[in-house]
This record gives C-alpha cells, sequence and structure tokens, in this order.
C-alpha cells in the first residue's frame, strides 16, 4: 500500500504585505470610478460666479460701480446748474439807422415828382436800414425786421465776422447768409413790391448785423411829396436824411438832433421812439406863399375833481387846425406841474418836460381838431389850490374852469371878479357836449376867464386860487349861524 500526502504551499512572509496594498489600490481605484458615474444633486452645485453675462446685463466691481453714481450725480447737478442759466428764447432788434437819399430837385408836379441827379429817379428815395439783432436761446419761429418799400440788397453778418455776404434781387424770394458757418440768414418774400417782408432766420444764438437796401416811392397828398421810411422796432433808433436845401421838410413823431446845410445838400439827423412809422414830407419853398403859414386855435378847459381820496385836475387844450398842421403839441406849464397821465387824439402819450416846457410828439400831424389831456394830482394847503395856468402855443383863445365833485363839497375859483359863470353849454362844443352827457364826471358848474383889462386883471390872473370846501367844513359853515345865536 502506498501512501501519499498533499503538499500545501506556504506564501513567504515578505510577500503578504505586498498583496494587502494591492487589495487597498483596487479598492480605492473602484471608489473614484464609482464616485464619478453617480451624478451630483441639483442643491449641491456651487452658485455660477465666473459664468458669462447675458444679453443686456453688465457686470461691475464696486469700485467701478461707486465711480459710475457719483459721475451720473455729477452730470444730473450740471443739467441742472444749465436748466438754471438757460436764457429764454429771444429774438429782436436793439439797434437801428435809417439812411434816406432823395435826389435833386426836377420838378414836384400833380403827382409830386422829385427827380434828378445822384440816381434817383422821379418820385423815389432810396432808403439804407441797418439793424443789429440780438439771438438769445433758440427761438422757434422767424424774427420779422423792418422794410420800407421794395428790398434791392439784403447783407447779414455775425458780429464777429467782418466779411459779409451779399445777394441781390427785388421781387423775387432770396436769402444771403454770411460767414463760413451760415448762422443765420435773412430772407424777403410776402408779395412783391406792394406788402414786401424781411425776415431773418438764425440757427444759434449771438448778435447779428443787417443791412437792407430798398426804395421807396413818394405819393402826393395836399401839394406834398410824402414818402414813408423804414419803420421804429428798435428803443435807440436814428434817421438820417439827405435832401435838397430847398426843399421845406417835415418829419412828425422825430425830434431833431442835427439839421445843417452844405454844398446845396441838407442834412438831417432825427431821433424816433419805437412804434412809430415816419413819414418825410416834401414841398417846394416859395418865398411869400402862405399857404405854409400856420392857422390854429385852442380853447384850455381845466377842469376839477373832487374825490373821496382827494383832488384831481385835468387841463384839456382842445386844439382847430384851419390851414397847415401841428407836429408838435407845446406846452408852457406853471412850476411844480407834474403830470401824472398825458393823452390826445392818438391815445395815452409820455410827454417830453425841460423846465416849464412839455413837448407831445404826434404821430401824425394833426389836421383839423384834436385835443390833449394832462392828468396831475395838485396838493391843497389850507383850503386854498394855486391855480396855476399853462399855455398852450399857440396861446388859447379861451380859459374855462369847470367843477365837478362826487363827494360833499365845492370849489370857487378866486378872485372872484377875474371868473364869469357859464352854463355848462357855454363850454367849447367838443367838450361841453361830453361832460353835459356824462354823468360819472359829475360836473356842476363853470367859468370863463375874463378878458384881461387896462386896469390890471392880467396880474390877478396870475394869483388866481380855488377855494376848496370840503364836507366836513362846509357843515361848520351851515351851523356857524345857530351857535352864534
Amino acid at each position: 500500500m502506498v501512501l501519499s500526502h498533499s503538499r500545501s504551499t506556504s506564501i513567504p512572509a515578505s510577500a503578504a504585505p505586498r498583496r494587502a496594498l494591492t487589495c487597498l489600490a483596487a479598492l480605492a481605484l473602484l471608489l473614484v470610478l464609482v464616485s464619478l458615474m453617480v451624478p451630483r444633486k441639483a442643491a449641491a452645485q456651487p452658485a455660477a460666479t465666473n459664468t458669462a453675462p447675458r444679453a443686456g446685463e453688465v457686470s461691475l466691481s464696486v469700485k467701478d460701480y461707486l465711480a459710475l453714481s457719483e459721475s451720473a450725480e455729477h452730470a444730473e447737478q450740471a443739467r441742472a446748474a444749465a436748466k438754471l442759466h438757460r436764457e429764454p428764447p429771444l429774438a429782436e432788434v436793439v439797434a437801428q439807422r435809417t439812411t434816406a437819399e432823395v435826389g435833386e430837385v426836377g420838378e414836384i408836379g400833380p403827382v409830386g415828382e422829385i427827380g434828378g441827379g445822384g440816381g434817383i429817379g422821379p418820385a423815389e428815395a432810396r432808403l439804407v436800414s441797418d439793424l443789429e439783432v440780438l439771438v438769445q436761446g433758440h427761438p422757434q419761429s422767424r424774427l420779422a425786421l423792418p422794410l420800407a418799400g421794395v428790398a434791392l440788397a439784403v447783407e447779414v453778418q455775425r458780429a464777429a465776422v467782418s466779411a459779409p455776404g451779399g445777394a441781390a434781387g427785388s421781387h423775387a424770394s432770396h436769402a444771403v447768409m454770411a460767414g463760413p458757418a451760415a448762422a443765420a440768414a435773412a430772407m424777403v418774400d410776402g408779395g412783391g413790391a406792394a406788402h414786401p417782408g424781411l425776415f431773418l432766420v438764425a440757427a444759434e444764438p449771438g448778435r447779428y448785423s443787417v443791412r437792407a437796401r430798398s426804395r421807396a416811392s413818394f405819393t402826393s397828398v395836399h401839394g406834398e411829396s410824402r414818402v414813408t421810411l423804414t419803420p421804429i422796432v428798435a428803443q435807440v433808433a436814428v434817421l438820417e436824411i439827405g435832401l435838397p436845401a430847398s426843399l421845406d421838410w417835415e418829419c412828425p413823431g422825430a425830434v431833431v438832433v442835427e439839421d445843417r446845410v452844405a454844398g446845396g445838400r441838407r442834412h438831417l439827423r432825427l431821433s424816433a421812439g419805437r412804434g412809430l412809422e415816419p413819414v418825410l414830407s416834401l414841398r417846394r419853398h416859395v418865398a411869400g406863399d402862405q399857404a405854409a403859414v400856420l392857422l390854429a386855435q385852442d380853447d384850455v378847459v381845466t377842469l376839477l375833481q373832487l374825490r373821496p381820496e382827494g383832488l384831481r385836475r385835468h387841463d384839456v387844450v382842445l386844439y382847430e387846425v384851419t390851414r397847415g398842421a401841428l407836429a408838435d403839441l407845446v406846452i408852457d406849464v406853471p412850476p411844480g406841474f407834474e403830470v401824472e397821465r398825458a393823452g390826445t387824439d392818438e391815445g395815452e402819450v409820455q410827454p417830453i418836460q425841460e423846465g416849464n416846457r412839455l413837448v407831445v410828439h404826434r404821430q401824425r400831424r394833426l389836421q383839423g381838431s384834436g385835443f390833449l389831456v394832462l392828468t396831475t394830482r395838485p396838493a391843497v394847503a389850507a383850503g386854498l389850490l394855486p391855480l396855476g395856468l399853462i399855455t398852450p402855443q399857440p396861446p388859447p383863445r379861451a380859459r374855462f374852469l369847470a367843477a365837478a365833485a362826487t363827494v360833499p363839497g365845492s370849489l370857487e375859483p378866486q378872485p372872484a371878479s377875474s371868473w364869469a359863470r357859464v352854463d355848462l353849454g357855454d363850454l367849447p362844443r367838443t367838450l361841453g357836449d361830453t361832460l353835459t352827457e356824462s354823468a360819472e364826471l359829475g360836473v356842476t358848474t363853470a367859468w370863463r376867464l375874463r378878458e384881461p383889462s387896462a386896469g390890471g386883471a392880467g396880474s390877478q390872473v396870475a394869483a388866481a386860487a380855488v377855494r376848496v370846501i370840503t364836507a366836513p367844513r362846509a357843515a361848520a359853515w351851515r351851523r356857524s349861524p345857530c351857535c352864534s345865536s
């Protein structure tokens, strides 16, 4: 019998640790693979801080955000300051000078022709209007400029530009621009020679100089040759006129600054106020011609009103011109005569007073009937009102005094011997009808100044006064007889 035995393999002691390390490495690798294969939960995902911004989004750091906020605040403050100091839109003519040249006299016939040399045709005058225009802000409409007659040429330039541009035309619309930037343009349109219009269109603010050349025709009115000059629209305006020295001239409403004759020509410099449409009238001067002699008369009515707020005085001068015409109304006033308001048949006016002489310039010469009213608030001292009399030119034909009271009281002229009591119907017809029909004025009595006599009534007129009796004093006078008894 054969006996067998199994042979067991034994592992050396040095190889056991290596096998254990290999198993551990395999197990770790398996765990890593399993973890990579399992998907992560959405809640465990970190916020996408480094992702690209979407359309319309801007990512800023804190430093950039603070800098942007500060710049936005500065920009808002700058806009508010600019709005506060922004000038309102404005476009107006601030200065104006008109030059008119009339040629040599050829013949002034039935149609008032003035012809001759100087290149000026019959019945025409050449005008040059120099305007200074101020433009502020951005006006939304074009500025209408004054123009007389038919435009021949227009030039526009900025105040700082030395080289003007120009173009000429008569009936057709045209524009003239100045400067390389063409900041402004002037255009003529609106009806040709019948109703021309001159307009300025400015693209940016600034000062502009406009020169307009035109020609205007004379017309014959009552034997005179008249031409309408450029209307006055500026606060400061000067008229310079050149005409033959042999012609008589008038320009109602304008004030003579200079009048000189040289080389057979008369050179005039006049000033005029805003709103005047100056009309130059010319006629031949004939020695001994009585047609040019003024024939005018006037009456003076002084109306005193006793009112609750005090005494009010109205001096009314009634004019009647039967030959010639009155361009200016001249009044000599007493010392201390301060005019509160003044008006004529043309409306309210602003008189010019130098010393004791007051002058009112009319817009149109007075032919026929007209009036002047001067309103003052005189002061009453010790129940007496000094009645300083005004003296128009020519001297008045008659003087009247009318009294009206809207409160209890009375007015009595002094001295009584210088004044004659008259009915209201005896007042000048132009004013008498008004005083009689008007219940608001409350005129009750009237007087007429007596004619000065050789006995010295004229000296009494100089010392004329009015006794003013108010309600309390009148009541005291009525009670005095009872008290004395």
